[in-house]
Order: C-alpha cells, then structure tokens, then sequence
C-alpha cells in the first residue's frame, strides 16, 4: 500500500509582489494505481500556475487511468507521444480558456505513477525525483538544466517532447519516491555531488505514520525552518511512501524506535526513554487528558504537555478536544514492552534502479 502526502509555499520574493505560488501539486488515485505529481510554472510566465495545475491534473488522471498501457508499452518514443499529446490538449484548453499566449503557461513537470512493486516516472524540466532503497534516498532523475544552470525546459519549449525522460521498472525494495521542486531543491539536493537529503527517508517515514492533518503541520514546519529560509522561490515536494517499508511502533526494532524518537543510541536513558513512550501510548489506546495520562505514567503534569505535542507531531498519538488518542489500540496495546529484537533494516537488496526506457 501506498501512503501520499504533498506541500507547496509560496516563495518570499512573491509574497512580496503579491504572486501567487507558481508551484502545484497533485495527487491522483484509481484502483491499485496512485499517481503524484508536481509542477513548477515559468516564473518568466505571469499564468504559468494555469498551466502547470491543468497538466498535472490532465497526465495525472492519464497515467492513472491507463497505467497498463503504459507500462506494457516498450516503445519509448510512442509513449514519449501520448503522453505529450496530453500536455499540450491541457495547454491548449487552458490558452483557449483564458485568451493568452501558449508561453504564458509554461512549467516543469515531475510524476510518479505506482502499482504495486511498478512505477513510472515522467520528467520534463528542473526539480528532481529521487527514491528510497537499501535504507538510502537516491537520484532517480536529476534537473535538467540544458547547457546553463539557471536555465531550464519547460512544457511549451519547442524541444519538450524530446526531452521528456521516461522511467519505468519493478522493484519491491523500493521503499518511497520524492518529487521537489527547484526551490525546494536548494535544502534537499546537493548540486555538486548530485545526492539527495538523507532526511527525506524521515519525511516518508512520518507520511506513513501520521494522519494527513497532522503530517501537512510538520510539513509546514519542517519547510519554514529549513526550507524556506534557503531560497526565494517557491518551494514544493510530493512524497510516495510505502507502508510495508515503514513499521508501526510497537513493530520496530529498538534502534527504529530510537531514530523515530531522536534519541542518541548512546544516550544513557534510552530504555526508560523509551518504555515511557510505550506507557503513554498505553495510557491514551482508550483515549485520556494530559492530567490522566500524567498520573497513570507518573510524569510531572508540567512536562506531559510537550512529550504528548511530540507523540502527535510523530503520528504516534491524535488529539482531539483535549483527548489523546493512540492512533491505533491494536497497536500500542501491546506497546508497554519494549525488549524486541533488533531486526534488519527492512529495506535491503542489490538490484540496481532501471535506467530510461
């Protein structure tokens, strides 16, 4: 099964001048299929974020749809076709719709459609999509920025279709995919050495964890405290992750546990740091206050406020009108023991990513 979750901002150059944000998202289910998607509009273009939400929205739908087809289909250039046919009856409708020139609604486009241990990834632009393998996040496919760096191709370029990347295989070691933008590209994706953020792997952990409203608060935090403060631009990032690749709680190793909790393998108290844990999950598995569960685990009332915000911030617990909730009783029933063995990490394996059809 796979888990999604997306985020765009707006940029402070165009908070500014009072542009709306360039960048869109777009995420788009049907059946076994999930399809995520995200484009950044020209900022050269004053209706680029028209163009970008009508293309994402049209080969979203496409490539959910018609999954099959695609995938089955071992003719690069004849995929290259369709799904440029797409694009440009999207561009087109949005030009006729809103008088404008086609240059207008000129954007990036990045999307990744799975299927069980299948994907497909379509690329025409900046921004990079990368995936989570042998525990590690990887470039699946890098910017493409033609022959200057602060240049790039867009929908409308002339040379679109040929420079469309497609990528597609099977691969059920694979653990997640990410989709940024060229903003968001600036804190998550070294440029030198063409290596993505080691902490993305944290991002699609909590994707799986969290509920939605929960992981787009993190999102929001993560991105105004390191993000955003290192660009202008706007910034974006769509995250599949796989749920099989991500245990629950009560399922991980101690040292899962540890990286989730951000507790230093060498911290002394990481036993008892870690049964309290368990025993506040326990407490909440039927729903309690924060004065309940402070009595039950005998923490200072004064301190249970902001290990409980913590546990909601991890998915690990919901709040609702003053109540906390484990987010599942099955689970952390079971919580109040924490001697696991430590397992292997569950994403493992050699096979190398397939290169472009």
């Amino acid at each position: 099964m796979w888990k999604t979750s997306e985020y765009t901002a707006v940029g402070r150059v165009h908070l500014k001048v009072g542009i709306p944000c360039q960048d869109k998202v777009c995420t788009y289910k049907n059946d076994d299929v999930t399809v995520v998607s995200l484009a950044d509009g020209a900022g050269s273009a004053k209706l680029s974020h028209f163009g970008a939400e009508a293309v994402l929205e049209r080969v979203s739908s496409d490539l959910g749809d018609h999954f099959e087809e695609y995938f089955a289909q071992s003719n690069a250039s004849a995929i290259r076709q369709r799904l440029f046919s797409e694009v440009l009856d999207a561009l087109e409708e949005t030009q006729s719709r809103l008088q404008c020139d086609l240059r207008d609604l000129s954007s990036t486009l990045l999307a990744t459609a799975v299927c069980g241990s299948r994907y497909f990834i379509v690329h025409i632009g900046d921004g990079v999509i990368g995936y989570l393998k042998d525990d590690k996040i990887k470039v699946a496919s890098g910017p493409d920025n033609g022959e200057f760096v602060n240049e790039t191709f867009f929908t409308t370029t002339p040379s679109a279709l040929s420079c469309m990347r497609i990528l597609k295989g099977i691969d059920d070691k694979i653990g997640g995919f990410v989709l940024m933008s060229d903003g968001t590209e600036n804190a998550l994706y070294n440029k030198r050495t063409h290596e993505l953020s080691q902490g993305i792997k944290r991002i699609m952990q909590m994707t799986v964890l969290c509920p939605d409203n929960s992981m787009r608060e993190l999102l929001s935090e993560t991105f105004t405290s390191a993000v955003m403060s290192l660009t202008q631009d706007d910034c974006s990032i769509s995250i599949l992750a796989n749920t099989k690749a991500f245990p629950a709680y009560c399922n991980m190793s101690i040292s899962e546990k540890l990286n989730l909790l951000q507790i230093g393998c060498n911290a002394r108290d990481k036993t008892k740091r870690i049964r309290q844990v368990g025993e506040i999950l326990y407490a909440a598995s039927k729903g309690a206050s924060a004065a309940q569960i402070a009595r039950q685990v005998h923490i200072n009332p004064k301190h249970i406020i902001k290990k409980l915000n913590s546990l909601v911030s991890l998915g690990l617990l919901e709040r609702n009108q003053g109540i906390y909730h484990s987010v599942s009783d099955e689970i952390y029933t079971a919580s109040k023991s924490i001697h696991h063995k430590e397992s292997e990490v569950i994403i493992n394996g050699t096979q190398p990513f397939q290169p472009p059809v």
